[in-house]
């Protein structure tokens, strides 16, 4: 695997998928990494900003949870 190779890690246990357009609520293959499946949500939070899974792009950048659709 080319983490592996170059001595990268991924926290399983802190890392999340979520998917974006048309077919987001469509049931989606499983994401394993080194043994170990990462976990599909419609809510997901990367830099501090709050990305949610929808048919446009949706993202907040407040913990108040009001989200802006781009």
């Amino acid at each position: 695997m080319v983490f592996e190779f170059l001595d990268m890690a991924i926290n399983v246990g802190k890392s999340a998928c979520t998917r974006f357009g048309p077919r987001f609520k469509n049931a989606s293959a499983d994401i394993v990494v080194s043994g170990h499946s990462i976990k599909w949500e419609m809510l997901a939070r990367y830099l501090g900003v709050y990305l949610e899974s929808f048919t446009k792009f949706k993202c907040s950048f407040s913990k108040s949870g009001i989200f802006k659709v781009f």
